[in-house]
């Protein structure tokens, strides 16, 4: 089972996806952070580089528009999906080409992958990104909001959504965990 946690940046995924993870009682869990794969794929680009005397070829300057990442990620979730029984992803799929060469290419090879967006009001949004003690890029963050937004929507029409307004972290993943059927 792959458990995808989506939204905007700035909504919550990666704490959700913690909170998951710490409260369903089944070491057969593993939490994939793409922030966290696509910082190690860089920082193995950038020493390629230096070791090669060149300059690093960095194709796209978030996982969501990152070709090589595009593989690199896809590679790990199915080989991690061949020897663990739950995946928990926190990615924003909020460009295409993540859509087409990560999420819609596991999609149609893996039956079982629960796809949840998480919402919230976009003045609450904005105030998480603006509090959020992260070292995002927070001006691209805002401003990418709409857009991202608007990906999701057109492109995940019924996708199942949870709002993450007026709740807890514990009560959003509470609420996943009721969703998802978990593989034992």
């Amino acid at each position: 089972m792959i458990i995808w946690i989506d939204g905007t940046f700035g909504i919550g995924k990666t704490t959700v996806a913690l909170k998951i993870k710490e409260r369903v009682p089944d070491s057969e869990i593993e939490y994939l952070d793409a922030d966290f794969y696509f910082g190690e794929m860089l920082n193995a680009m950038v020493e390629f580089a230096e070791k090669n005397h060149c300059f690093p070829a960095i194709r796209g300057v978030f996982p969501q528009t990152n070709k090589d990442f595009a593989v690199y990620f896809r590679k790990i979730i199915e080989e991690k999906a061949k020897r663990i029984k739950n995946l928990i992803i926190s990615m924003a799929i909020t460009e295409t080409q993540c859509k087409e060469e990560i999420f819609g290419y596991l999609a149609n090879r893996h039956k079982n992958i629960s796809h949840i967006i998480l919402t919230a009001s976009k003045d609450n949004i904005k105030n998480r990104i603006e509090s959020d003690d992260n070292k995002r890029d927070k001006k691209t963050a805002l401003d990418k909001l709409e857009e991202n937004i608007s990906f999701l929507d057109k492109n995940f029409p019924n996708t199942l959504r949870i709002d993450t307004d007026n709740k807890s972290i514990c009560d959003i993943a509470d609420e996943i965990i009721k969703i998802v059927k978990f593989d034992k």
